[in-house]
C-alpha cells in the first residue's frame, strides 16, 4: 500500500524523480581518466532506421581548461549512429562545469563531426551495442 503522506513532502518526490532520471544513465566504459554514459532514455530513431541518435556524457576524473582557463568536469555530447555503415559522429557537445554534466555550460560546440568508422572493442563499439540492445529491447515490448 502506497503512503499518501509521501506524495504531499516535494523533497521526497524530487529525489525519487533525481533517482529515475539517474538510472536512465548507463556506464558503458570507464578508464583512469574519465567515465563514458549513455541516456537510454535519450535513444531515438531517424526515420530511415538505421541512424539513431544518443546523448552521451564523458565525466572527467581530473578538471580540463578551456581556453580562458575555466575548468569543465564533463562533456555532454549527442551522437549519430549508422548502424547500416557502422559508423559515428557527434553533432553537439557542450563542456560543463560539474560532474556527469551538471553546472554551467563553459563551451558548446555545434560543429558536426564527419562520420568515422566504428572499430571493434572501441569506447565507440561499447556505446553502439548498448544502443542497438536498448532499442531492440523496448521494441519487443
Amino acid at each position: 500500500m502506497i503512503n499518501n503522506k509521501y506524495y504531499q513532502n516535494l523533497s521526497f518526490f524530487n529525489f525519487l524523480t533525481v533517482k529515475v532520471s539517474i538510472n536512465m544513465l548507463v556506464k558503458v566504459y570507464e578508464s583512469d581518466e574519465f567515465a563514458e554514459y549513455i541516456d537510454l532514455k535519450s535513444i531515438i530513431k531517424k526515420e530511415d532506421g538505421n541512424i539513431f541518435e544518443v546523448e552521451e556524457i564523458v565525466d572527467f576524473k581530473t578538471s580540463k581548461k578551456t581556453i580562458n582557463e575555466d575548468s569543465y568536469n564533463s562533456l555532454i555530447v549527442k551522437a549519430e549512429y549508422n548502424f547500416s555503415e557502422n559508423q559515428r559522429r557527434t553533432l553537439i557537445k557542450l563542456a560543463c562545469s560539474d560532474q556527469m554534466g551538471g553546472g554551467t555550460v563553459l563551451i558548446r560546440d555545434e560543429e558536426s563531426t564527419e562520420w568515422e568508422k566504428i572499430t571493434g572493442n572501441s569506447n565507440s563499439s561499447i556505446k553502439a551495442e548498448t544502443i542497438f540492445k536498448t532499442f531492440k529491447f523496448n521494441s519487443a515490448k
